[in-house]
Protein backbone atom coordinates (compact mmCIF):
# COMPACT_ATOMS: atom_id res chain seq x y z
CA UNK A 1 0.00 0.00 0.00
CA UNK A 2 1.68 3.61 -0.84
CA UNK A 3 0.83 6.94 0.57
CA UNK A 4 -2.45 8.42 -0.28
CA UNK A 5 -2.87 9.87 -3.42
CA UNK A 6 -2.20 13.65 -3.73
CA UNK A 7 -5.36 15.57 -5.54
CA UNK A 8 -6.17 19.60 -6.45
CA UNK A 9 -9.30 19.95 -4.66
CA UNK A 10 -11.18 23.29 -6.89
CA UNK A 11 -13.82 23.57 -4.25
CA UNK A 12 -10.89 25.16 -1.26
CA UNK A 13 -8.52 26.17 -3.75
CA UNK A 14 -5.59 23.83 -2.27
CA UNK A 15 -3.38 20.37 -3.18
CA UNK A 16 -5.01 17.57 -0.45
CA UNK A 17 -3.23 14.40 0.51
CA UNK A 18 -5.21 12.21 3.00
CA UNK A 19 -7.72 15.20 3.87
CA UNK A 20 -4.40 17.29 4.40
CA UNK A 21 -4.01 20.27 2.92
CA UNK A 22 -0.33 20.27 1.30
CA UNK A 23 -0.05 23.15 -0.45
CA UNK A 24 -2.45 25.90 -1.22
CA UNK A 25 -3.30 27.83 -4.32
CA UNK A 26 -3.26 27.07 -8.05
CA UNK A 27 -0.72 25.75 -9.77
CA UNK A 28 -1.49 27.45 -12.80
CA UNK A 29 -2.24 31.12 -11.25
CA UNK A 30 -6.33 29.53 -11.37
CA UNK A 31 -8.26 33.02 -10.29
CA UNK A 32 -9.95 31.63 -7.15
CA UNK A 33 -7.69 32.80 -3.67
CA UNK A 34 -6.86 30.26 -1.70
CA UNK A 35 -9.15 29.69 0.86
CA UNK A 36 -6.60 30.14 4.04
CA UNK A 37 -4.63 33.14 3.51
CA UNK A 38 -7.23 34.61 0.61
CA UNK A 39 -3.99 34.96 -1.44
CA UNK A 40 -4.79 34.31 -5.38
CA UNK A 41 -2.05 33.42 -7.82
CA UNK A 42 0.43 30.56 -8.33
CA UNK A 43 0.66 28.11 -6.00
CA UNK A 44 2.06 28.77 -2.47
CA UNK A 45 2.82 27.61 0.63
CA UNK A 46 1.15 29.41 4.05
CA UNK A 47 1.35 28.98 7.50
CA UNK A 48 -2.59 29.69 7.64
CA UNK A 49 -2.89 26.74 5.04
CA UNK A 50 -0.31 23.95 5.36
CA UNK A 51 -1.35 21.25 7.66
CA UNK A 52 -4.72 22.22 8.25
CA UNK A 53 -7.19 19.33 7.81
CA UNK A 54 -10.26 19.93 5.79
CA UNK A 55 -13.82 19.50 7.59
CA UNK A 56 -16.25 18.65 5.02
CA UNK A 57 -19.41 20.87 4.96
CA UNK A 58 -22.44 20.62 2.79
CA UNK A 59 -20.42 23.39 0.84
CA UNK A 60 -17.76 21.14 -0.17
CA UNK A 61 -20.06 18.72 -1.37
CA UNK A 62 -19.29 19.03 -5.16
CA UNK A 63 -22.10 19.69 -8.02
CA UNK A 64 -19.99 19.93 -11.02
CA UNK A 65 -17.41 18.10 -11.88
CA UNK A 66 -13.84 19.16 -13.45
CA UNK A 67 -11.98 16.84 -16.05
CA UNK A 68 -8.42 17.08 -16.49
CA UNK A 69 -5.99 15.85 -18.96
CA UNK A 70 -2.26 16.01 -18.72
CA UNK A 71 -2.76 19.55 -20.64
CA UNK A 72 -6.13 21.07 -19.43
CA UNK A 73 -8.89 20.87 -18.03
CA UNK A 74 -12.91 21.72 -18.70
CA UNK A 75 -15.69 22.01 -15.83
CA UNK A 76 -18.78 19.98 -16.92
CA UNK A 77 -22.03 21.84 -16.87
CA UNK A 78 -25.58 21.41 -17.67
CA UNK A 79 -26.11 23.03 -21.00
CA UNK A 80 -29.37 24.40 -20.09
CA UNK A 81 -27.77 26.10 -16.28
CA UNK A 82 -25.90 27.90 -19.04
CA UNK A 83 -29.17 29.35 -21.08
CA UNK A 84 -30.69 29.41 -17.68
CA UNK A 85 -27.40 32.23 -16.72
CA UNK A 86 -27.58 34.07 -19.63
CA UNK A 87 -24.28 33.13 -20.77
CA UNK A 88 -24.71 29.97 -23.43
CA UNK A 89 -24.09 32.50 -26.64
CA UNK A 90 -20.61 34.02 -24.67
CA UNK A 91 -19.22 30.27 -24.60
CA UNK A 92 -16.18 29.98 -26.75
CA UNK A 93 -15.51 27.29 -29.47
CA UNK A 94 -12.41 26.24 -27.38
CA UNK A 95 -15.52 24.67 -25.13
CA UNK A 96 -16.96 21.19 -25.93
CA UNK A 97 -20.48 20.34 -25.93
CA UNK A 98 -21.76 16.64 -25.09
CA UNK A 99 -23.25 14.44 -28.75
CA UNK A 100 -26.67 15.22 -29.50
CA UNK A 101 -29.08 15.85 -26.66
CA UNK A 102 -27.07 14.62 -23.99
CA UNK A 103 -27.25 17.94 -22.31
CA UNK A 104 -23.63 18.56 -20.92
CA UNK A 105 -20.95 21.41 -22.16
CA UNK A 106 -17.82 21.02 -21.26
CA UNK A 107 -16.15 24.09 -20.64
CA UNK A 108 -12.69 24.75 -21.08
CA UNK A 109 -10.08 26.46 -17.38
CA UNK A 110 -8.85 29.25 -19.57
CA UNK A 111 -11.71 31.82 -19.98
CA UNK A 112 -15.40 29.77 -20.08
CA UNK A 113 -14.86 28.27 -16.53
CA UNK A 114 -14.17 31.82 -15.13
CA UNK A 115 -17.36 33.15 -16.98
CA UNK A 116 -19.32 30.68 -15.52
CA UNK A 117 -18.34 31.08 -12.08
CA UNK A 118 -18.87 34.66 -12.54
CA UNK A 119 -22.56 34.06 -13.65
CA UNK A 120 -22.95 31.70 -10.56
CA UNK A 121 -21.53 34.59 -8.01
CA UNK A 122 -18.50 32.34 -7.15
CA UNK A 123 -16.09 35.27 -5.81
CA UNK A 124 -13.24 35.28 -3.62
CA UNK A 125 -12.74 33.51 -0.97
CA UNK A 126 -16.31 31.30 -2.53
CA UNK A 127 -15.83 27.27 -2.13
CA UNK A 128 -16.60 26.24 -5.49
CA UNK A 129 -18.69 23.21 -5.52
CA UNK A 130 -16.51 21.41 -7.94
CA UNK A 131 -14.77 17.94 -7.80
CA UNK A 132 -11.52 17.08 -9.70
CA UNK A 133 -11.60 13.59 -11.41
CA UNK A 134 -8.06 13.14 -13.81
CA UNK A 135 -8.55 11.16 -17.13
CA UNK A 136 -5.34 10.04 -18.79
CA UNK A 137 -7.18 10.40 -22.05
CA UNK A 138 -10.43 12.07 -21.41
CA UNK A 139 -13.47 11.78 -23.98
CA UNK A 140 -13.98 15.74 -23.99
CA UNK A 141 -11.20 15.91 -26.71
CA UNK A 142 -13.33 13.77 -28.92
CA UNK A 143 -16.42 15.89 -28.48
CA UNK A 144 -17.84 18.83 -31.18
CA UNK A 145 -16.63 22.32 -29.85
CA UNK A 146 -18.93 24.61 -28.70
CA UNK A 147 -21.27 26.08 -31.06
CA UNK A 148 -24.33 28.39 -29.83
CA UNK A 149 -25.69 27.15 -32.69
CA UNK A 150 -26.15 23.73 -32.81
CA UNK A 151 -28.92 22.35 -30.43
CA UNK A 152 -27.62 20.41 -27.08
Amino acid sequence: MGEPALYYCYCIQAWVRDGIITRCGHPLGFSPPCHGCRRGGEAHNCPECIGNLIKVTPRHLARYRMITDPGHGWLEVPTQELRELGIYSDISAYSFQSREDCGFSYLEEDCDLQRFADAKGWGPGTPWPIRTEHQEHTFVRQLPHFNPERKG
